[in-house]
């Protein structure tokens, strides 16, 4: 049964997330191995690397130690899963890009969604050449970081954005650009494991959002 805790963290997620970022689609196919219908936490941390026991927890609100479809789309579970998501909270999901039954996307669905990609984007992207491109393959952050080049929408604002000398983290000088009211304190607090740098992961922790969305940009 979800507790009052965990119902708390999951609003309080999806709450800062809502006002920084659009969540990134996921369905159930793209986690389950097994063809039943249901994610389990393995499942999950095959495609998102780092996906944590207690995030696990979180999104299993019935405590059957199992991801429904109904589980994964409610608002602070698509929060939540797209701390994990490399590159941006805001991309656009698989789901929303293929125009076929099955979770891949083709050459023309990319091109579709983001104009001007070009074969060899999409070669690059399409890692294990089998001419489509997989929920893993979508989500890499050399993908995302070709596919941020042409996202006629401007949102997409992550580490791809950040990141100007292309190492995959922000350090200081990189986020005070994007964000000129970050204080090296505010840095500090961002910086959650003090190696100078900013992953991903740290970018969008609940401080960092908070902290991000007082400085503006």
């Amino acid at each position: 049964m979800n507790t009052p805790a965990k119902s708390i963290a999951v609003t309080l997620t999806a709450t800062i997330l809502s006002g920084t970022a659009a969540f990134a689609t996921t369905s159930i196919s793209d986690f389950d191995r097994t063809g039943n219908g249901f994610a389990t936490q393995s499942d999950i941390a095959a495609v998102l690397p780092g996906f944590t026991t207690s995030d696990f927890h979180a999104i299993d609100s019935n405590s059957d130690n199992r991801i429904s479809a109904v589980e994964l789309q409610s608002p602070g579970v698509r929060a939540i899963v797209g701390l994990y998501l490399p590159g941006s909270a805001s991309v656009v999901g698989i789901d929303q890009i293929s125009s076929s039954n099955d979770p891949f996307a083709s050459f023309a669905d990319l091109a579709a969604q983001y104009p001007g990609l070009t074969q060899s984007d999409f070669s690059s992207i399409d890692t294990n050449d089998d001419n489509r491109v997989s929920f893993g393959e979508l989500y890499d952050p050399r993908a995302q970081s070709v596919l941020s080049r042409h996202d006629a929408t401007g949102r997409v604002r992550g580490i791809a954005q950040i990141d100007t000398d292309g190492d995959g983290f922000a350090d200081r000088a990189e986020l005070a650009a994007a964000y000129p009211g970050v204080r090296p304190s505010d840095f500090r607090v961002i910086d959650a494991n003090r190696d100078n740098r900013v992953s991903f992961s740290e970018l969008y922790s609940l401080d960092s959002q908070i902290i991000l969305g007082r400085t503006g940009s």
